[in-house]
C-alpha cells in the first residue's frame, strides 16, 4: 500500500508517495521504493533508520522495532512525521534535458556536481531535487545541459548585474531565525 505525505514548502507543495514501510520477507531493511529528497537515502529523512534494520514486521506488514501484537502497531509510525524543516525547498524543472543542477548562494554558485551543485533527478521529463538550504532569502540559477539560466517556474526573479535573471527563493519566512 502507498501512502502520500504532503508538506508545504515554501509557496509549493511537495507530495511525496512513501511505501508504508518494509518487509520483513527479505530479513528487513529500508523502504524498497523509497529515495529522502533530503539525503538520498532509502528511508524518509523523518523515520529512524534502525526500525527497519531487522525489526519485527506486524500483519501490516510495517516494520517496526517496537512491533506491538498483530495489529502491527508501531513505536515510530510513518504517519507520524513531523513537520518539514522551513528551509526545506524542492527545486522542479520541467522539460527535456540531459542534466539539469541547481546553483546559488546558498551552494556558493558551484559550477560543478563535484564543487557542490545540485543535480536534479529526471522522472519522466520533470527534473526535481529536494535540499535544505538555509532559512532566508537566497538567489539561484539552473543549469540546463550546461547553460545556466533562471528557473521558468520561480514566482520571483531579479536581474543578475549580467543581462539576465536570478531566481529567487525565500524560506523559513514565517519564523523567527535570528
Amino acid at each position: 500500500m502507498l501512502r502520500s505525505a504532503c508538506v508545504l514548502a515554501a509557496s509549493a507543495a511537495v507530495c511525496l508517495i512513501l511505501g508504508t514501510g518494509c518487509s520483513s520477507s527479505s530479513g528487513g531493511g529500508a523502504d524498497a521504493n523509497y529515495d529522502d529528497p533530503v539525503d538520498g537515502a532509502p528511508t524518509p529523512w523523518f523515520r529512524d533508520a534502525s526500525l527497519c534494520s531487522g525489526g519485527a514486521s506486524g500483519s501490516s506488514g510495517t516494520c517496526c522495532a517496537g512491533t506491538s501484537g498483530a495489529s502491527g502497531t508501531c513505536d515510530d509510525p510513518l504517519d507520524a512525521a513531523p513537520e518539514s524543516p522551513c528551509d526545506l525547498h524542492t527545486f522542479f524543472y520541467v522539460g527535456s534535458a540531459t542534466s539539469v543542477w541547481v546553483s546559488g548562494d546558498f551552494n556558493g554558485w558551484a559550477t560543478t556536481l563535484a564543487e557542490g551543485a545540485y543535480a536534479m533527478t529526471d522522472v519522466s521529463g520533470t527534473w526535481s531535487v529536494a535540499r535544505q538550504i538555509g532559512p532566508g532569502r537566497h538567489l539561484y540559477k539552473l543549469i540546463v545541459d550546461g547553460t545556466w539560466g533562471a528557473d521558468p517556474s520561480a514566482a520571483e526573479q531579479e536581474p543578475d548585474g549580467f543581462g539576465d535573471f536570478n531566481s529567487v527563493i525565500e524560506t523559513c519566512t514565517d519564523v523567527d531565525v535570528n
